[in-house]
């Protein structure tokens, strides 16, 4: 509930939900930045080409430091998305810095998965990192409704992983339920990803559908080598609206924090 006159500063970690965010959400009193692109923007440095270990760690944190002091730089709202990602002893000084009252008396909203989600790993329990921070333990709300996937889906994911049951699934199952296609090598692999696109695109348009994979050149570009005329389109996070017609490819990590309304992950070993 941040007044029209409060500067307020949210912050991911993901560049792909940052362009998605900073053109949704458009005011004066908002500044939308991944965590790594405000601290460069407030150091007024580049990133250098032969980059040096550690300098987004050591560099960077200690320029963007001075400068916040030097120029008083202050926010008095701080929202933060995928917190998990962001939290270490170092980077929290800097948001302390950056928050009128500091972390311990000024208003913030993290959001964070710290069972399934930390995939950064800059401490070792960022809950805990960020309680001794404040020297008490901040207060939590569990998120345990899912509102972004299916019924069917969850219980897919269920069978994979180890997750905390959820209390509700609000989202209906859609036309198709979700499925999954094991495959020996990379020609079944596209053999499977021809066959069931081609049922997908019976129900749902081509630009609703997305592909995802672990890996920047994987079975996709086979695809596209095979079907020049039915390409499969890189995602453009600069466009909520896609100016290709779809499908689309991102890899998993680029478009993590985002969703999509047909997914089909590709290029999963079963080990």
């Amino acid at each position: 509930n941040a007044k029209d006159n409060e500067k307020v500063l949210i912050l991911c970690f993901n560049s792909g939900l940052n362009e998605y965010l900073s053109q949704k959400y458009s005011k004066d009193n908002l500044t939308i930045s991944t965590f790594h692109q405000l601290l460069i923007d407030i150091a007024d440095i580049e990133v250098p080409d032969n980059l040096p270990k550690n300098w987004f760690d050591n560099e960077l944190l200690n320029t963007a430091s001075d400068k916040i002091i030097e120029n008083d730089i202050k926010f008095d709202y701080l929202i933060i998305d995928e917190f998990q990602d962001i939290v270490s002893e170092t980077n929290l000084i800097i948001l302390d810095m950056l928050l009128t009252g500091g972390l311990k008396a000024g208003k913030w909203h993290f959001f964070a998965d710290f069972e399934n989600q930390v995939l950064y790993h800059k401490t070792s329990n960022p809950e805990f990192t960020l309680d001794k921070f404040l020297e008490q333990s901040a207060f939590s709300f569990y998120l345990r409704v899912n509102c972004r996937n299916t019924y069917n889906i969850v219980k897919m994911i269920e069978q994979h992983i180890n997750i905390e049951p959820y209390y509700q699934v609000i989202r209906p199952d859609g036309n198709m339920l979700p499925s999954r296609y094991q495959y020996k090598d990379n020609n079944e692999q596209l053999e499977n990803i021809e066959r069931n696109l081609e049922k997908l695109l019976k129900v749902y348009s081509k630009e609703e559908i997305i592909f995802l994979s672990p890996k920047k050149k994987g079975i996709v570009e086979s695809y596209n080598a095979k079907h020049p005329d039915k390409k499969i389109y890189e995602y453009n996070f600069k466009e909520i609206k896609q100016n290709q017609p779809g499908p689309y490819f991102s890899t998993i990590k680029g478009f993590k924090g985002l969703e999509f309304n047909t997914i089909m992950v590709v290029d999963i070993a079963s080990e």
